[in-house]
């Protein structure tokens, strides 16, 4: 299986797995580069005297 088919198997999986969570569902772009500045966000939140 070509690497890009199991990517897409791999997000139709969880997509449907949210999806029966009751979580809407929207592929959009999120960049490493929000995703960690918004996990350092809230771990700096979390922190006492932050």
């Amino acid at each position: 299986m070509k690497p890009d088919t199991e990517m897409n198997r791999l997000t139709d999986l969880l997509k449907a797995f949210i999806s029966k969570q009751g979580i809407d569902v929207e592929r959009s772009f999120y960049s490493k580069l929000s995703f960690l500045r918004d996990s350092l966000d809230v771990h700096t939140a979390d922190q006492p005297g932050a």
